[in-house]
Parts: C-alpha cells; sequence; structure tokens
C-alpha cells in the first residue's frame, strides 16, 4: 500500500497551513494531512492506519519516513509478540468437554429467501482496492475497450 502510495505521492502538490498540517492537491481528490491525529480527509489514513498517497507526500516534504506514520500493529516488532505465546492444537472432538448446561440441538440452517433476478457475476471490490483501468486491444491505449474505440483502423 505504502508503495503504490509513494508511486502517486510524486504528483501531489503539498503546500504547508503549519507544523503539522498540510494541504496535498492531487489534481481530484485534494487532502488535509493532519499528522498529530494522523487523519486525512481522503480516510484511508484514517481507516487503514497506513500512510495514503496525500500523507506520504506531506511526509516526503518535511523528510519524515512514512514508515513511521503507520500504526503500530504493522511493525514486525507486534506481529512477533501476537505469535510469541504457543499455540496448542485444538484435538479431536471425541475429546472435548461439554458444558454442564450445554443441550444438545439439532440446530437447521436459516431459511434461504431467493431473490429475484441475475445473480451478480463481477466480485465487489474491497475498501481502497481500485479497479484496473481497460485497455483497448486495438490502439492499445487505456480508458476504452475494442467496442467502443474510435480510432481508424490502420490499413497496410
Amino acid at each position: 500500500m505504502i508503495a503504490d502510495g509513494s508511486d502517486n505521492a510524486r504528483r501531489h502538490i503539498v503546500m504547508n497551513i503549519d507544523q503539522f498540517n498540510f494541504e496535498v492537491r492531487d489534481g481530484n481528490l485534494n487532502g488535509d494531512v493532519d499528522f498529530q491525529s494522523q487523519t486525512c480527509t481522503c480516510r484511508e489514513f484514517d481507516y487503514f492506519k497506513v500512510s495514503c498517497s496525500h500523507a506520504i507526500a506531506a511526509a516526503s516534504s518535511r523528510s519524515i519516513n512514512p514508515y513511521t506514520l503507520c500504526d503500530e500493529a504493522y511493525t514486525v516488532n507486534s506481529w512477533m509478540l501476537a505469535y510469541a505465546e504457543p499455540i496448542f492444537p485444538v484435538g479431536s472432538s471425541s475429546t472435548w468437554k461439554s458444558s454442564p448446561g450445554f443441550v444438545n440441538i439439532d440446530v437447521q440452517p436459516p431459511k434461504k429467501v431467493v431473490r429475484v433476478g441475475r445473480r451478480q457475476t463481477v466480485r465487489i471490490l474491497s475498501t481502497g482496492e481500485v479497479r484496473p483501468p481497460c485497455k483497448c486491444s486495438r490502439c492499445g491505449t487505456s480508458g476504452h475497450n475494442r467496442k467502443t474505440c474510435r480510432e481508424p483502423l490502420n490499413t497496410v
């Protein structure tokens, strides 16, 4: 995420507001970055706790390493602490002990409601995921496909 953001951050224009606040212009979605509260108006910095392209551009203008702006949970030390304790296997279900208040009830799945219409075939992108631009196989430019290409045919 930071590698993608640093490529985009090179094209951003950074303007200092004060020591910790910056206005970053990227052409379409401007970002107001606050290093004290670690927020940006694009909300990527707040949501993922990883530097967005606006924060990376502001950090590079102040010669700050963008990795220092990431949340503590993304550090190697926190990952090592998470897996420091041994994880024991569960074992087979025949050796499990049930609690005294447990009632053996046959649980049925919920009733399925059949939806009207055609099923969705395209995967819904998760937050922060960007759809790759379509590329025309005829002329090679991006932004349209072969069917909607308006370039004249090259006849040799």
